[in-house]
């Protein structure tokens, strides 16, 4: 399910809830909307949720919706959104994605694609990476980036051995 998200962050009509937050809410489509809300400053978010419009209070959050708000919360300078959408790509990262995961870090967020860097270099397999639709993209259209990869994947497994080989030779 592809979304395309636009937050309007000066909006009129902001309320104060029960919490004594303020908060307002953005549709996505028809099955999704964004609610967003704040302590103090009525028009700076310090959360944002994600709900199903049928079930009230059910989080729903993709790895494509967690990376387009990972995007969102970077040009808003939205720190804890970052780090949640982060953290959820981390955690649900595999072969067919660590690609993405790594570009997206290189454009916002240094630490994600060196976790994906990481995950590339000890848990996967290169021949089994080279197999993705998105490293097949990435080879025809950005071989520059693709040669980093695999020289970091490269440098990653090398320093391991060699942390491996001087606790072998001290024991």
């Amino acid at each position: 399910m592809e979304i395309e998200m636009k937050l309007t962050l000066c909006r009129s009509d902001i309320i104060c809830d029960e919490r004594g937050l303020f908060v307002w809410r953005e549709s996505l489509n028809s099955e999704l909307s964004v609610v967003c809300g704040c302590k103090d400053k009525p028009y700076i978010p310090d959360f944002i949720e994600i709900h199903r419009n049928c079930i009230i209070g059910d989080i729903l959050l993709t790895d494509d919706l967690a990376s387009d708000l990972l995007f969102a919360a970077h040009h808003y300078q939205l720190g804890q959104l970052k780090k949640v959408c982060g953290n959820h790509l981390k955690h649900n990262l595999n072969v067919n994605n660590v690609i993405g995961i790594i570009s997206i870090g290189d454009l916002i967020d240094p630490g994600l694609k060196e976790f994906g860097l990481k995950f590339l270099s000890f848990k996967c397999k290169i021949s089994e990476m080279e197999q993705t639709k998105e490293w097949k993209i990435l080879e025809k259209y950005r071989q520059e980036f693709a040669l980093e990869i695999l020289t970091a994947v490269e440098n990653l497994r090398k320093k391991d051995l060699q942390e491996m080989s001087k606790k072998l030779a001290l024991t």
